[in-house]
């Protein structure tokens, strides 16, 4: 099974998407293509060529920020969850962050959970921690539904800024669950969150300082083993990640 992650918020060229998204979807390599900050009007503009469908939350309607899922229609699709965990307006823009979960099962009748999530880029440690715990909790809910050993992935943009918030966050997930990390960076030079820092002193702070960083990355659980690989690509300011899994026997 071979998954994409990617955040196309800040596309650079909207027909150069297009035809990116298109490519994948043409090369039929994917099982599925987990998308972040999807404007809308791409939506429409995607020919999934009758081998996928789009899956994404029709009940909100908001020109920017879609989280979706291309999913490969060799597989059955037996439920669609949409969890929103809060929206903000900036720069007269309105922005959902959500996870969408999709339970799927392929053709050696294997189940699978995959979900595509949207961290608020704004948020401190704390409430990350606090959506963090409430994704885990809407993955055991549909795990509990179906099978405790149903195999789940979740990809997407977690904005995790900081390294050592790979670890912190580490202590906050079930033990039988892991985070794949790529080793390169995903998330093209840009300043640093000031939403992240508390009183003006460091935001101020936050404000000159540039780098590169992971944002983009997978939450498993211990039966899936897998390989994570960044793609270079000028298509967003996110780079590509690719999570190349075992099937299950």
């Amino acid at each position: 099974m071979k998954i994409m992650t990617l955040n196309c918020q800040h596309a650079y060229h909207k027909d150069a998407l297009v035809g990116f998204l298109s490519k994948k979807i043409e090369s039929n390599e994917y099982d599925a293509l987990l998308l972040q900050e999807l404007p809308e009007e791409i939506l429409s503009l995607i020919d999934p060529h009758n081998s996928y469908s789009c899956i994404y939350n029709k009940d909100i309607h908001v020109k920017e920020s879609r989280v979706a899922i291309l999913l490969k229609n060799v597989y059955t699709l037996h439920e669609e969850e949409y969890s929103l965990f809060e929206k903000e307006i900036n720069n007269e823009k309105e922005y959902f962050y959500e996870l969408i979960s999709l339970v799927v099962e392929n053709k050696k009748g294997h189940m699978y959970i995959l979900s595509s999530l949207h961290m608020p880029a704004y948020l401190h440690l704390i409430r990350r921690i606090k959506y963090l715990k409430k994704t885990i909790k809407r993955i055991k809910m549909l795990q509990k539904k179906y099978s405790p050993k149903v195999p789940f992935v979740i990809g997407g943009d977690w904005n995790s800024i900081f390294p050592y918030e790979h670890y912190i966050l580490q202590f906050f997930v079930d033990p039988r669950f892991q985070f794949l990390f790529p080793k390169e960076y995903t998330y093209h030079t840009r300043k640093l969150e000031p939403g992240l820092f508390m009183g003006n002193f460091f935001k101020s702070i936050a404000s000159f300082i540039s780098m590169d960083y992971v944002l983009d990355f997978f939450l498993i659980n211990y039966p899936v083993k897998g390989v994570v690989e960044t793609q270079e690509s000028d298509i967003s300011d996110h780079n590509p990640v690719t999570l190349t899994i075992e099937e299950t026997n």
